[in-house]
């Protein structure tokens, strides 16, 4: 409950107010889901920020939204992981496709480092 109320203060500036039924809410749902799944749709649920200053009880959103929050929690992390496994792959495939090119092409050539002359000289009319 601690950690929920410091990163509630921390996204809004103060702490809500909390009733003796929605602490007991509160600690059901973290018992029932474990630390680590409370704490990410905790997160999930101060990202969205469902409240303003007129909000007189925002852990009811939270109590009552918690298998959404949870559920977006668990959708951001699997994209995460298919991205990751995407970048993996695409870093495979650009290797082989690396080797297979030079395999039919040869390398690539290495241009010498000669200065490019200035614009100027592009510039002047031919004089001949």
């Amino acid at each position: 409950m601690c950690v929920l109320l410091e990163r509630f203060v921390k996204a809004d500036g103060e702490a809500p107010k909390v009733t003796p039924g929605q602490k007991r809410d509160v600690l059901k749902l973290a018992s029932q889901h474990g630390r680590e799944n409370f704490l990410r749709a905790a997160d999930a649920w101060i990202a969205s920020h469902p409240w303003n200053n007129r909000t007189t009880d925002p852990l009811l959103t939270f109590i009552s939204g918690f298998a959404g929050y949870l559920s977006q929690a668990n959708h951001k992390d699997e994209a995460n992981a298919r991205r990751e496994k995407l970048k993996a792959e695409m870093h495979i495939h650009s290797a082989i496709a690396a080797k297979q090119s030079q395999e039919l092409w040869g390398p690539v050539p290495v241009k010498p480092d000669v200065p490019e002359p200035p614009a100027e000289e592009f510039l002047e009319e031919d004089p001949g």
